[in-house]
């Protein structure tokens, strides 16, 4: 649900914020892929149940938020599909972009620990 402000609801007849500036952000750093090695090793050493998540992660692609939105019925046969978003504790029915909600591929090293989990 998105929250009207004060000049939507009528409250204000200007903007008081006119004269401000969005400060300019850091630079992005680097980020590191894993080697498929590296993660098996991870993934052998975790407890239950940061060994599935790390894992499906890792086999999937996904963003956190979609991560964290996964339910059972997300899974179908050799795929997963992504269906809503959790962000803190915000849930969405809806995913980031038109093309999030295609199937994921699921491997089968990941569907044993899923069906495991």
């Amino acid at each position: 649900m998105l929250r009207k402000n004060s000049m939507q609801r009528g409250l204000r007849d200007t903007n008081p914020m006119r004269d401000v500036a969005i400060p300019k952000g850091t630079t992005s750093k680097g980020t590191h892929a894993y080697a498929p090695e590296e993660i098996v090793n991870m993934i052998e050493v975790l407890p239950e149940p940061a060994r599935t998540v790390v894992a499906a992660a890792a086999f999937t692609g996904l963003r956190r938020s979609e991560l964290r939105g996964l339910q059972r019925g997300d899974i179908d046969g050799n795929q997963i599909y992504v269906r809503r978003t959790v962000w803190n504790t915000i849930v969405e029915d809806r995913t980031k972009t038109d093309a999030s909600p295609a199937p994921v591929p699921l491997v089968p090293m990941l569907r044993k620990w899923l069906e495991a989990h």
